[in-house]
This record gives C-alpha cells, sequence and structure tokens, in this order.
C-alpha cells in the first residue's frame, strides 16, 4: 500500500465529443466487439511552477485529438458553411474530458515544446488553478537536477483497459477509471531519456498499458517530478515461459526546473476552447 496518494498529481483525459462521457455506448468505453469506435483516452500531469500552474501530456496524444477536432471542423464547413473555430471563444465538439461528477472539459489548447537537441514528447498548457480544486487534483513541483542515476520512482497513470462502469440503479450508468502505478528505479540518458523498469501495482489483468502517456514518473525520496511517461509495456513471463507476477517497462521524457523555464519561454498563450463541461446528478432513487 502506498503510504501517499501520487495519483492525485494526474488525472485520465478522454479524446471524445461533449456528450461522450455523459451518453456513451459501452462498446465504445469498455469494448467486447469490433463494431463501435474506442474512446481513447491518455493522462494529464498538473505542475506548479514558479508560482503557476500548467498541464502537459504527450504530444501523441494531443495529436489524436487535433485529428478529430479538424474532422469535425471540417464537417461543420462542409455541411453549415461556417467554422466554428473562429468564434470567441472557439468551439468544437471535441476535446479533452474527465470524468468527473458528469465530464469535466479541460479546454485549453496544448502546445508544442521547441528542444532543438532532445526529441520531446511533451505539450504544454498553462492552466487556471481553480481547476485542480474542481477535480479533487494538485499540482506536483518539479526535481532540480537529475545528476543521479537509480533514483527510486514511482509512475503513474490510467490505462485504457482500467474502465469500469458503475451502475447507479437499474437506469442509469457513470464511467470510471482506476490509475496504476509501477515502483523502481529511474536510470537516466545523456539524451534526457528515462527508463525505469520495476513492479506493476494494483494490477487487475491489464495487458495494454495504453492510456498512461502523459502520467507523471516521481522521485519518491521528495516527491518531485522527474519526467514524464510517453511509452510502457508489461512483461508477464519468465524465461520459462511461466506467468509471474508482472513487471513493466517505462519510458519517459525528462522535465527540470531549467527544462520546463526553458520551455515555456517559447510556447504562446494557450486558446481556450468553450466550456463543454457537464454536471451528472443522480436523483437518490437511481444510486445504489
Amino acid at each position: 500500500m502506498m503510504d501517499h496518494n501520487y495519483c492525485t498529481y494526474s488525472a485520465p483525459i478522454f479524446i471524445t465529443d461533449e456528450l461522450g462521457i455523459i451518453f456513451p455506448k459501452d462498446s465504445s468505453i469498455i469494448q467486447n466487439n469490433k463494431t463501435d469506435e474506442l474512446i481513447r483516452n491518455g493522462t494529464t500531469t498538473f505542475i506548479k511552477h514558479n508560482h503557476k500552474y500548467y498541464a502537459v501530456t504527450c504530444e501523441h496524444v494531443n495529436k489524436v485529438l487535433i485529428k478529430k477536432q479538424n474532422e469535425w471542423t471540417n464537417e461543420q464547413i462542409e455541411k453549415h458553411g461556417f467554422d466554428p473555430s473562429i468564434k470567441s471563444p472557439p468551439y468544437n465538439s471535441f476535446g479533452f474530458f474527465i470524468p468527473h461528477n458528469g465530464q469535466f472539459h479541460l479546454n485549453y489548447e496544448f502546445n508544442k515544446i521547441q528542444d532543438s537537441i532532445h526529441d520531446i514528447d511533451i505539450v504544454i498548457t498553462e492552466i487556471d488553478p481553480k481547476i485542480l480544486t474542481e477535480i479533487d487534483r494538485e499540482a506536483i513541483e518539479l526535481i532540480d537536477s537529475t545528476q543521479i542515476n537509480e533514483l527510486p520512482c514511482i509512475a503513474t497513470g490510467y490505462p485504457e483497459e482500467e474502465r469500469h462502469i458503475h451502475k447507479n440503479g437499474t437506469k442509469l450508468s457513470t464511467l470510471a477509471i482506476s490509475c496504476i502505478s509501477c515502483t523502481g528505479n529511474a536510470n537516466i540518458s545523456q539524451s534526457n531519456k528515462i527508463f525505469l523498469h520495476g513492479d506493476l501495482k494494483d494490477y487487475n489483468k491489464t495487458h495494454n498499458l495504453s492510456g498512461i502517456s502523459g502520467g507523471p514518473i516521481i522521485n519518491t525520496n521528495n516527491k518531485k517530478l522527474l519526467g514524464i511517461v510517453t511509452n510502457a509495456s508489461i512483461i508477464t513471463e519468465n524465461d520459462q515461459g511461466f506467468s509471474t507476477n508482472p513487471s513493466i517497462n517505462i519510458f519517459g521524457d525528462i522535465i527540470t526546473k531549467k527544462l520546463f523555464s526553458d520551455w515555456i519561454k517559447d510556447i504562446p498563450s494557450s486558446r481556450i476552447f468553450h466550456d463543454l463541461s457537464k454536471t451528472l446528478y443522480i436523483p437518490k432513487n437511481l444510486r445504489t
């Protein structure tokens, strides 16, 4: 059992339209056939730096959202002859949605960082700190340097396979997703990459870790952020082919105070989209 809630620094972000979490098909959330498209999700991590607050995730996660937004915008132009992205604030039916009392819309445009030396899979946006109170999360501070290898770390995130449906009585269901964690010692390469091999905690027979990209890698000595998960894989068999308690390989990008300060100097102010958050009230007679 963890003595600290490391999952509080991140949240799942579902890439869907404004009704995708409130009124989804079960098969688009927890896929058991190939007839419906699965709603994808990543993870976002919240950072406090120089008295400001930020959300970060992976660029490859953000690219999926941008593709959905562009497709939807083009459809509106073709059908209605109007581009909703030119409204103030800009409107798009697709976004990053966090399941929380219905759905919370993380309605900021994420910006790719510019790093001429390293290939970094990270996007950033500055956020209003009130968001963290609304979704019961906290922001984490950054590590000062990365001069020491074999740092004890924990990585967390929200795999797509860890979704489940909460049944509220007989007529209403709500979406939930579990946070998983991996503990081990992190090694750091000269190209600012992190590799962590360790034990998978809270294992619920997960076989695919898609969804944890963007989650935090935290130094457990000082509870500060070392980096962001960019990829992960589960190892479920030993050399003899027998099933074992699974271990995990985590790959990530480093984020230090200096790197982060350099990155945010070059990113533009983020556009804020029309807020599509929706609160779901469950009547008492439908609650379990």
